[in-house]
């Protein structure tokens, strides 16, 4: 199948205004959001917003969700006929119906309103998003995607056509259709983005913004102007759904990122600007030492966390030390500070005293000095099952002890040995980075 306009579903009542797009503006890439384009108003809305951001001299290249809840309804009907027996493959072609649907429908509404616009579908032969066969949850071919989206699309932007592309779908190289999973869309449209050079990416969704607590939750939380991938990436899949941690790591770190409401009728509305990007996004996960000279001062007791206030007391003890922690271990009878060796035996001192205060609470200190610290960091570590096999299994196999293990949001923290730390930060990397277990 090759590339061509699209004939338009929509019938205008009067002969449309046709006009087109300003030589020389910047592109923009606009991804609606399925819930934005959840009935004919919304889309009407949507393809308004479009319009406007031609009229205002930019070039976008829009990028659509499945409209409304046809992902879902698909999922259910496929499974439920197939007594759940259908497969992935199968599964990603019928779900790829809902994007390339969206799309046929945003570009006729844009020719309705005097766009030259077409839109773009995996059956034709250069079908820019290039993947490999995981289905329902692929990753792109990058250097491939980038060179097809470029050889595709941007001889269409030059023509004064907007193109319309479906999200979440992609292609492997022997032609089969999958699908990026979840957040696929935005995914779609970051790619873009970048391939395009894009002077920025709009995500179109149904909220104002990223906010400061979930609404269902806090009272009265406040939009953020802006926030950093990594700050944002401890807050993703949370239960408000504003962005995939997956999409996180194809941010380019010189294209503006912004999430904004539908309601608000334009491209240029205000929202949440997602700024930098994440360090070595080609790997799947981070591994470096962090800290090398490390000491964790235990204190043990009897139901130390049912005494709050007097945690409170041990931790300031350490911070008069003019110490951090650089990490904490706690259960209902123990605590584990991690600091700074250099201060180690002056913090052991001061909580020794805290523990004299404190004896119906807490029993005793112990330090135990010359540890360091891997950091281990990625997107979805949390979600990735065997995750901790994979770090302590080769370490297990050199004979390395484990001192202690720290986990939050998308990164853990394994305590050693100082004299072995680098050794094992090298065979983790190998276990999580090079051994094919990074999709």
């Amino acid at each position: 199948m090759k590339l061509g306009a699209v004939s338009g579903f929509l019938s205008p009542s009067s002969s449309p205004e046709v006009f087109s797009m300003v030589s020389g503006g910047k592109v923009i890439v606009a991804k609606f959001g399925g819930k934005t384009l959840l009935d004919g108003s919304r889309v009407r809305l949507a393809a308004e917003m479009v319009v406007k951001a031609v009229k205002n001299g930019l070039k976008p290249v829009v990028v659509v969700s499945a409209i409304g809840h046809t992902t879902d309804d698909l999922i259910k009907l496929a499974r439920e006929a197939s007594e759940d027996r259908i497969s992935p493959e199968n599964l990603d072609d019928i779900l790829s119906m809902g994007e390339r649907t969206s799309a046929r429908v945003f570009a006729s509404v844009l020719k309705a309103f005097g766009l030259e616009a077409v839109y773009l579908d995996p059956c034709m032969d250069e079908w820019p998003i290039l993947t490999n066969d995981v289905f329902g949850n692929a990753e792109p071919i990058l250097p491939l995607t980038y060179e097809r989206i470029r050889r595709v699309v941007k001889p269409l932007i030059e023509k004064n056509i907007v193109p319309v592309i479906p999200g979440f779908i992609g292609k492997t190289l022997d032609g089969r259709t999958t699908t990026l999973g979840r957040g696929g869309s935005d995914i779609t449209a970051l790619l873009v983005g970048k391939a395009l050079d894009s002077e920025r990416v709009v995500l179109v969704s149904n909220v104002d913004g990223i906010m400061t607590g979930d609404p269902k939750v806090v009272s009265n939380p406040k939009v953020l102007k802006e926030i950093d991938v990594k700050t944002l990436a401890g807050l993703a899949d949370s239960d408000v759904k504003f962005i995939k941690k997956k999409t996180l790591k194809y941010k380019p770190s010189n294209i503006s990122v912004k999430l904004i409401s539908f309601k608000a009728g334009s491209l240029d509305a205000e929202g949440t600007t997602i700024k930098g990007s994440l360090s070595n996004p080609g790997l799947k996960f981070d591994v470096e030492v962090c800290e090398k000279n490390v000491a964790a001062l235990t204190v043990v007791g009897r139901n130390i966390t049912s005494r709050p206030e007097v945690l409170a007391k041990l931790l300031k003890a350490i911070g008069e030390c003019g110490l951090s922690p650089l990490g904490i271990s706690t259960d209902s009878d123990s605590i584990i500070l991690y600091i700074p060796e250099a201060k180690g035996v002056e913090a052991a001192k001061r909580a020794h005293s805290v523990v004299l205060e404190n004896q119906e609470v807490l029993i005793a200190v112990a330090l135990k000095r010359k540890l360091s610290m891997v950091k281990v960091k990625g997107l979805g570590l949390e979600e990735t099952p065997g995750i901790i096999f994979k770090i302590s299994g080769p370490l297990k196999e050199r004979g390395m002890n484990i001192h202690g293990m720290l986990t939050i949001t998308s990164s853990v923290v394994v305590i050693l040995d100082r004299d072995k730390v680098e050794e094992a930060a090298k065979l983790i990397d190998e276990s999580l980075n090079r051994s094919g277990n990074h999709g």
